[in-house]
Formats: structure tokens, sequence, C-alpha cells
């Protein structure tokens, strides 16, 4: 018999006594991770007023389990509360919230990104670190009265990197490249439900095509994936134009802009008119950007994202095993055992409320067999 059990403190003093409901995603393909604390309005017929104790800011600690054994499942600040039909809510951000200030002008030239990276993390004058091994190089890069979140925004949108904290360390990496764990799921024991589609990458593919400018003015175009006849691209580059495809526009100037992307990307980081549906063609236009190696590394980002072998969509477990976005899932299924295997995952939604406690775990990419390695947890 399993009794939910759960420990909250925000700030250095308090801890919740009451709660109706918290749920807590997890992404790598997002900036922060964030929880949302839910609770009652009122307690004893007299409201709550948690105002004068819980301040924007304020540190949040997220513990979840079972029967007095908890796992730690989310730390990060409190960044607005709000009353939500009766229940006081709190809606609270990983450490990116201390990226939210203001960083000085400066115009980066011939750098790396992971220039810009340390930069960031410098002056937003807070105790944070930083991995970066995505070698991309900028001919140039401007930040202009900005935020430090915004300018790992549009960092984001236009390197397609993966850039999130793990504890105080901003991640930032070629997607879906760094494991932090490993999991094990059979269809039989421990998977509640599932609501997946396997996909490979040979019954639907892309080719993407980056295109640079250079010093003297010509483009410098780089394709990967399936061209028109057939043959994979090997990357090589070229003075012109892919024809018949729609491009999207990246801009190197960081504007402070903290919502949409300049470059017409949405928020979740897809290209909203670079992507030709009639032949899978996606190409973009990045300013900023001439180097061919960098492009490439560019276009092979954008390819991962529609081109791969493995699982779209999730799966639905409880809090045993833990699980954060970054791990990897070994997967079991006795009835389609060609689909066994480990895959990447992207995401975790994990529910925790009076009705029970489940995650919601999204599942990507099949990593290669020659990648696999022995380890995973048993839960």
């Amino acid at each position: 018999m399993f009794s939910m059990d759960w420990d909250i403190s925000i700030g250095d003093k308090y801890k919740l006594g009451m709660l109706d409901s918290v749920e807590i995603y997890k992404s790598v393909d997002l900036l922060s991770d964030t929880a949302t604390i839910r609770l009652p309005g009122t307690a004893f017929n007299h409201s709550l007023n948690v105002e004068d104790k819980v301040t924007c800011g304020s540190k949040v600690v997220v513990k979840l389990g079972y029967n007095d054994k908890l796992e730690e499942e989310f730390v990060g600040y409190v960044r607005e509360i709000t009353n939500d039909n009766g229940c006081i809510q709190l809606n609270c951000e990983d450490p990116l919230f201390l990226t939210r200030t203001s960083i000085p002008n400066k115009e980066f030239k011939n750098c790396l990104l992971s220039d810009i990276i340390a930069y960031i993390t410098e002056e937003v004058k807070e105790d944070i670190t930083y991995e970066c091994d995505y070698n991309l190089k900028f001919d140039k890069f401007v930040i202009n009265n900005s935020t430090g979140n915004a300018v790992l925004k549009k960092l984001q949108d236009e390197t397609r990197a993966n850039i999130y904290f793990k504890d105080r360390t901003l991640h930032v990496h070629q997607a879906y490249t760094e494991e932090f764990g490993r999991v094990k799921y059979d269809f039989a024991v421990n998977i509640e439900t599932a609501d997946l589609k396997y996909r490979k990458a040979d019954q639907n593919p892309y080719q993407v095509t980056v295109e640079g400018t250079g010093k003297d003015g010509k483009t410098i175009s780089v394709s990967v994936g399936k061209v028109s006849d057939g043959k994979v691209s090997d990357g090589n580059s070229s003075d012109g134009k892919t024809s018949n495809s729609k491009t999207s526009n990246s801009n190197s100037d960081s504007n402070g802009s903290d919502g949409k992307a300049s470059d017409g990307k949405t928020s979740d980081g897809k290209t909203s008119d670079g992507k030709d549906d009639n032949s899978n063609k996606i190409s973009l236009k990045v300013y900023g950007i001439s180097d061919e190696a960098s492009l490439k590394l560019r276009a092979e980002e954008e390819l991962k994202r529609y081109s791969y072998d493995g699982y779209d969509g999730d799966i639905t477990t409880f809090l045993i095993p833990f699980v954060d976005a970054g791990y990897l899932a070994e997967i079991h299924d006795k009835d389609y055992e060609y689909k066994d295997g480990c895959y990447y995952i992207n995401s975790v939604d994990t529910k925790f409320s009076s009705e029970g406690a489940v995650r919601k775990v999204h599942l990507g990419f099949k990593i290669p067999d020659e990648k696999k390695e022995e380890g995973a947890e048993n839960g």
C-alpha cells in the first residue's frame, strides 16, 4: 500500500501545511522548468493570506514520493502569485528566474556561442555556472537593451540548441545529446497508458538547407538530409540558393523580446514559415553566421526535430521510478520487440493531487545500439 507524501518549502522559514495540487513540467526543449502550486483559498472558514509571507523571488523546493521516501522534484523561485477560482496559485520557475535582469549592451565579433553564454552568466551577477559544448561560430552577435533570459531565448531560436538549467548550471548543448540518468519501462509492468506513434526517418525524409552570407556578400548554402533525387546530402556548401523552398530568417540582434522571436518562430521553437509541406524541404536564412561548419551544425540541429527513428508521444507512469527530462528510457515491449531500445526523454509532466500522482513522459528519438550502455535503474 502506497501513501502519497510531499514536502514543499518556501524561503527559509515556511513549509506548506495544505496543498490542493502541484504540477511540475520539465523539458530540454524549453529554457525553464516550471512548477504550479495550488493552495486552498480558505482553511477553517478563514481566508488564507500568503502574500505577507511569500513574495516573488522566494526560493521553492518541492519533494514528492510515497511512504516518506521523497525525491527532490523541483528547485526554483516564485515568479507570480495569483488567485484562481478560490485557490491561491504560486507560479514558479527554475534558476532561469535569476537571469530576468538587464545586462549591459555588447557587440561580439568572431565569437563562439560559449563566449556569449559566459558573458550572460557573468553579467546577471548570480551564482550561476555553465556548460557549453556546442561549437557554433558567430561573425557578429549584438546584445542591445536586453535581459539575460531574452538573449538566451534568442540564442535558442537561432541555434536550435538545447538550453536549460540543471540546478544552478546553465546547459547549452546540441539537441538531445546530454544524458542525466536512465530508467527502465515495461509495457506490462510500469506503464499505465501510452499514446505513442513509432516513426522512421526513411519513411518521411526531410532536407534542411541553411543559408548564410559571407563577407563578400555571396550566399553560402549548406544542406543535410535527403535531396530530391533520394541521395543523402553530405553537407557540402554552395553559393546558390535552394529552389522551390520557403525560407525562414534568423537575426542575431537581440532586442529583448521574451515572447515570439523576431524571425517568426513560435515560443516552442518550431519554424512558422521555413517548411515546405509538399516536398519536406526546410530552408533557413541566418545572419551573423558564415562559417560552413557552423552552418552545417545548424542544419543538423534543425533536421533532428523532423527526421529520426523513434517514438513521438507520451507514456503515463507513476512517481516510481523517478525520471527527469534528459534521461534515457529503456523500453521493453514484448509484443513489438523491434521497438525495444533506449529512447531520449524530451520532457516530463508530473501531476500530484488528492486524485493521485502521475507522470506523463514524452519520448523522442531512439539511441543507436552502439551507444547503449548497461546500468539503467529498474523501477
